[in-house]
């Protein structure tokens, strides 16, 4: 048994205990977080610079001046494009601790933005449109570590999203 795998049973055994242990004294079973991710075993498809560079294009301009995707700013432009970051990079693979490292927060303010991200998502189509965009521009400027998946990938029925890692939810607002 390799180091990982008895890092992933050990963890499981924890989950497991607390969640009875939870259930006994509670009434319900909670929902456990993990530090670990579970990308197929191997590291994310790319690093979230590489995914914040697609986000420049769309970052909002104040005063002559853009504001980065890791700033302190509460514009509602800012705040939409963060939710979507952390969206896409949460179904990476990323770790909640991860994604907030690199934006200079919290780990409960990205569990924050994915769960906002999916209400804005749901009830905001100029937010929908404004993350197609996004996703598209990934699709057509990604190159993948391995050239030989690009063939592959392009083969691939066009529900599949950057290489099959993001799923097409609603093709209108293409």
């Amino acid at each position: 048994m390799t180091e990982e795998e008895y890092k992933k049973k050990i963890e499981n055994q924890l989950i497991e205990e607390f969640v009875n242990k939870f259930y006994e004294k509670v009434g319900y079973k909670p929902t456990v977080l993990t530090d670990i991710m579970d990308n197929a075993g191997g590291p994310p498809p790319m690093t979230l610079a590489k995914l914040a560079s697609y986000f420049d294009e769309e970052l909002p301009v104040i005063h002559g001046k853009t504001i980065k995707l890791t700033s302190k700013s509460r514009y509602r432009t800012l705040v939409e494009l963060r939710c979507i970051f952390c969206h896409i990079a949460r179904y990476m693979g990323y770790t909640f601790s991860a994604i907030a490292h690199y934006l200079f927060r919290d780990h409960t303010t990205i569990i924050h933005n994915v769960n906002t991200f999916n209400n804005l998502y749901d009830t905001d189509n100029l937010f929908k449109r404004k993350y197609f965009t996004i996703l598209n521009k990934m699709r057509n400027n990604y190159e993948p570590p391995v050239m030989d998946d690009a063939d592959k990938a392009q083969d691939q029925s066009q529900s599949n999203i950057f290489l099959g890692l993001l799923q097409r939810e609603d093709p209108a607002f293409e």
